[in-house]
Parts: structure tokens; C-alpha cells; sequence
């Protein structure tokens, strides 16, 4: 096993913390984030915390000696002005000292593009080249939607008779619909079990009917109108999409899906769309038939594992990790008062 890696990003952004979210979720890579370095403004004049206690100003100069002195292998920047003195002066100081510099490029409206780095006489370039038909379904993907469908439909059928009438019972009702955004906004109804997502104490029968995703199957109507595909971008309500950015709304260009790369990974309607976008539009970027039917194997993988794990009641709140904190700097790693974990959506 190689040794691993020891980071600091420079930047305090919804860059830097996707970079850091990227890392976390790859434990693979042997890397480990020792903080942030969040420049002032525009310059980089930081004070930090010394281990006992005192306060020292530290110009860019002293910054990467303390880099150094702690054994820092690389340097990510994720600020918005990489060209600024301060900055350079750091990366030019961070390269004598051995320690890598690497730039990550600001535009997130470009990420359903593939960048590749072309080389100008020796002046870098990176060009962004759109996707082609990205935003356009895949003449297969209508296929392998009715074909599934049409052949799950007799089992679905059987395991949601029961259920719904149990909920008829309890409730008046055994299903519900709820208006969500579809491709290219376009607004439909989305079918599901009548049981409350949000609830907080719910009866045996349906915390099963939601740990096994039975409340989703309705939606494979949906899928027979051409609403729905069975994998692609869980569609949301109007309430979230009316405040998507350009970079949120690229998710809108795929039919959505009852299930896709985000929800392979864990992710559920009540995360934030920031994180289902970036599974998103990578499977937008590269979905394929047989991307395809390995997420729809993967998804049952992970409703079985989900059925056979414990589940403690009320769920656990997670204690807040380096990639979802954003006033972490690196001066915490002085003081020995945070270190990054690596661990996996």
C-alpha cells in the first residue's frame, strides 16, 4: 500500500468543498485533507493558532514554511483569482519546497462537458467540449424502459395490492401524487405509496414498505406515460427546482428516473440538490445501456443490503466532517483540533 497524501486546499468556496466531498468519497486514492486555507479577501495574510495558544501573523512566505514544516505534499487551489500575486507568490514558493500545486478551473456551468488539456506552444489550454446530445434520451433508452417495465409490472402488482390496502385502511387512501419538474421542466404528477416520507414515528408495516422502496414503485405508470425513465435524475418539486442555478438545472436536460447514480450511492429526496447534481450530470455525461442496467443491479443490491442492516430508530445525527463544514481553516490542524476522515457517501 502506498503512502498517502497529505492535502491542504486553498480556497473556503462551494468549490473547495466539493473538492473536498470528491476526496472524502474515495478513501482509495490515499489521500488525507489536513484543512483549509482560506484566503482574506484577496490576499493570503492569515493568523494562526500556535500549540500554545499564541497568535502569530503569518505573510505568504511564513504560510508555506508551515506547510512545509508539516509535511504537506500538495496544495489545491479553488480560489477565484488564481493569477493574484499572493496566490502566485504561494505556488511558486510551494514548488521550490517540493510540494505540488494543483488548480481546479471555477466554471461549474461546464460541467456536462469533457475538458482536455491542450497544449499552445507550450501555453496550456483547457478546452471544454459540450456533450453531444446530453440533453437529448437515447433511442435505447425508451426500449429498455417499456421492455422492464411491461415484465416487472405482474410482480409489482402483487406486492403493492396488500400495501395499498392496508394504507386505504389507515389513511382513506393507498396511494398519492405529488407535481414534480420533469425534462425540461415540464411539470407531471409523480405516483407513490400514501406514506409520509417525512415522519418521524412511523408503523412497522410501512417503515418497511419505505426501507425496501415499495412506496416507489407506483411510478413505474410514470414510467409506461414517458414521464419517468427507470434511471435517470430523481425529479423534484417546484419549490426546489424555482431556485436552481444554470449548474443545478443541467439535471433537467435527462428524463428523470426512479432511480440513478445519487440514489445508488445513498443519496435520498431529503438530501440537498447540490449533492444529487453532481451524480446527476455524471451519469448524464455518461450514461450508457449498460450503465444503465448496472444501476438498476445495483439498486437492488443496495435495497437488499438496506433490508438485512440494522436501522436504528430515530436515525442517528451525523456530527459535522471536514467536507461539509465550511469554517474549517487550516489553522484547526495546527491546534490538533480537526482531522479529516475519509469515508464514503
Amino acid at each position: 500500500m502506498g503512502s498517502v497524501r497529505r492535502l491542504v486546499i486553498v480556497g473556503d468556496g462551494p468549490l473547495a468543498q466539493e473538492m473536498a466531498r470528491t476526496i472524502d468519497r474515495h478513501p482509495e486514492w490515499l489521500c488525507q485533507i489536513l484543512g483549509f486555507l482560506c484566503p482574506a479577501g484577496n490576499a493570503l495574510n492569515q493568523s494562526f493558532s500556535e500549540s500554545d495558544g499564541k497568535r502569530v501573523s503569518l505573510q505568504t512566505v511564513g504560510i508555506a514554511d508551515l506547510l512545509e514544516s508539516h509535511r504537506v505534499d500538495e496544495i489545491i487551489l479553488t480560489v477565484p483569482e488564481p493569477g493574484h500575486p499572493e496566490i502566485l507568490d504561494l505556488a511558486s514558493m510551494c514548488r521550490s519546497a517540493g510540494i505540488a500545486v494543483s488548480l481546479v478551473p471555477q466554471p461549474y456551468s461546464l460541467y456536462l462537458s469533457r475538458p482536455e488539456l491542450v497544449d499552445l506552444d507550450g501555453l496550456p489550454l483547457l478546452l471544454w467540449e459540450g456533450a453531444t446530445g446530453a440533453t437529448s434520451n437515447p433511442p435505447w433508452k425508451r426500449s429498455l424502459d417499456l421492455i422492464l417495465t411491461i415484465g416487472l409490472l405482474p410482480l409489482a402488482a402483487v406486492l403493492l395490492a396488500p400495501a395499498a390496502l392496508v394504507l386505504k385502511l389507515r389513511k382513506g387512501t393507498g396511494f398519492r401524487r405529488e407535481l414534480r419538474c420533469g425534462q425540461h421542466g415540464k411539470l407531471f404528477w409523480m405516483y407513490r405509496l400514501n406514506s409520509d416520507h417525512d415522519a418521524t414515528e412511523l408503523p412497522a408495516d410501512e417503515f418497511l414498505m419505505q426501507r425496501s422502496s415499495l412506496t416507489e414503485l407506483p411510478q413505474l405508470i410514470n414510467v409506461l406515460r414517458g414521464e419517468m425513465s427507470l434511471v435517470g435524475p430523481r425529479p423534484e418539486g417546484p419549490d426546489r427546482t424555482r431556485h436552481y442555478s444554470d449548474w443545478h438545472r443541467q439535471r433537467l436536460g435527462a428524463m428523470p428516473g426512479m432511480t440513478g447514480l445519487a440514489q445508488v450511492h445513498g443519496l435520498r429526496d431529503r438530501n440537498s440538490s447540490e449533492d444529487k447534481t453532481r451524480y446527476d450530470l455524471q451519469y448524464i455525461l455518461h450514461r450508457s445501456l449498460f450503465q444503465d442496467i448496472s444501476l438498476l443491479l445495483q439498486t437492488l443490491w443496495t435495497i437488499a443490503a438496506r433490508l438485512f442492516q440494522p436501522q436504528r430508530r430515530p436515525p442517528r445525527v451525523a456530527q459535522p466532517t471536514l467536507a461539509s463544514r465550511a469554517d474549517v481553516t487550516f489553522e484547526e490542524v495546527l491546534s490538533g483540533a480537526h482531522r479529516s476522515q475519509s469515508s464514503s457517501d
